[in-house]
């Protein structure tokens, strides 16, 4: 929910930049995505 919310918050910051992919979240105790890949 963290990581969600970070990368919400920086999308909203930088306007350009987007999502160059679809992001997985992985991991049973630490859910987290593998890479997040993004074009400007």
């Amino acid at each position: 929910m963290e990581t969600r919310a970070a990368l919400i918050a920086v999308l909203d910051l930088l306007p350009g930049i987007e999502l160059a992919e679809p992001v997985e979240v992985q991991g049973l105790v630490f859910r987290k995505p593998q890479a997040v890949h993004a074009r400007w």
